[in-house]
């Protein structure tokens, strides 16, 4: 759908919010979601957000995005 503008803009909108406030974000889009490694793919992303950002210690944010906590 990023080739509808006004959906385009909305994205981009929230990206640079997400980043203004400092919050991490990974925008995952159907296409993200083909393929037979896709869940590594999706991990490898939030794990790249994460060091771009000053997100939690890495063994912390892995144990939360691989369902450690409960």
């Amino acid at each position: 759908m990023m080739d509808i503008p006004d959906y385009a803009a909305g994205i981009r909108h929230k990206a640079a919010t997400y980043a203004r406030n400092g919050i991490p974000a990974v925008f995952v889009y159907p296409a993200d979601l083909r393929g037979p490694r896709w869940p590594e793919h999706i991990v490898e992303s939030i794990y790249r957000a994460a060091d771009r950002a000053s997100a939690p210690p890495m063994a912390q944010f892995r144990r939360i995005a691989t369902g450690g906590y409960r």
